[in-house]
């Protein structure tokens, strides 16, 4: 598993060579992140919303919470497997709309699945870079674009630690920028101040994990930085209008539905 340690927005990448594996569709799983999956060469069959079949040349994109599950029943299939953080959706417009699993057979060179996957594990950025642009282009959303490095990585140490209680002076160190800097350059980038971005994040991360898992909203509260339920559910409302628990209600998605890997 190669990991980027300057830009922990690719929050995992691997590369597997299957010799004769099969697999049938069984033991299902779901994660909270956008799960990328590069069919390079051979056939896979996969549930997902439904049940499909991709072969070499596809990219199969996995909203988080979706339940999945995957299997060839061939020799030499080889893929890539990206996750992209779920808090990388707030900055694409559209990504409610998504179906559970998008497949999607790019024409691009640079976007064919042996591309790709001759970036990992060296060149992560590119990598994501690429996806990013991959999926705003194939899902008629905006690109996400942050062209300050320094901003990019300050957004990329909240995303990967959200429970821990960021200050405005701690992310511009992250940045090496003073922190009225950061700030003014931050919002201008961002169009938010930073502490409203992190908000923003932990909500995200929150709502996902509200809708792929059964963990308390006081655990979940904990794990995205509001450290109570009381906090989160202020939050929340503040910007959903409901409850969590509402919310949860509305949008639980049980876990033997069927998604995909």
């Amino acid at each position: 598993m190669g990991r980027d340690k300057e830009h922990t927005l690719v929050r995992a990448a691997t590369r597997r060579t299957w010799g004769a594996w099969i697999q049938g569709p069984t033991n299902a799983v779901h994660v909270d992140t956008v799960e990328v999956v590069m069919t390079i060469a051979g056939k896979m069959h996969y549930r997902c919303n439904g049940q499909g079949t991709v072969r070499g040349g596809d990219i199969c994109i996995i909203r988080p919470g979706a339940v999945h599950s995957s299997w060839t029943e061939e020799e030499d299939t080889e893929e890539c497997v990206v996750h992209l953080d779920a808090a990388l959706l707030l900055r694409l417009e559209n990504w409610q709309t998504w179906e559970p699993c998008l497949v999607l057979r790019p024409k691009e060179e640079e976007w064919t699945p042996r591309s790709l996957a001759r970036l990992v594990p060296d060149d992560l950025v590119t990598l994501e870079s690429r996806l990013l642009s991959l999926i705003a282009t194939y899902t008629s959303s905006a690109p996400p674009k942050i062209d300050d490095p320094r901003i990019a990585l300050a957004i990329s140490k909240m995303s990967d630690s959200l429970s821990r209680p960021w200050s405005v002076a701690e992310l511009a160190k992250c940045a090496a920028m003073s922190p009225a800097n950061f700030t003014r350059q931050f919002r201008n980038l961002m169009g938010e101040p930073p502490k409203a971005y992190l908000i923003s994040l932990r909500l995200c991360r929150a709502e996902w994990l509200m809708t792929s898992s059964s963990q308390s909203l006081s655990t979940i509260a904990q794990q995205v930085g509001f450290g109570s339920s009381s906090r989160l559910s202020e939050a929340f409302k503040k910007k959903n209008g409901i409850s969590p628990s509402e919310w949860r209600t509305a949008n639980h998605q049980g876990h033997d539905g069927v998604d995909l890997l």
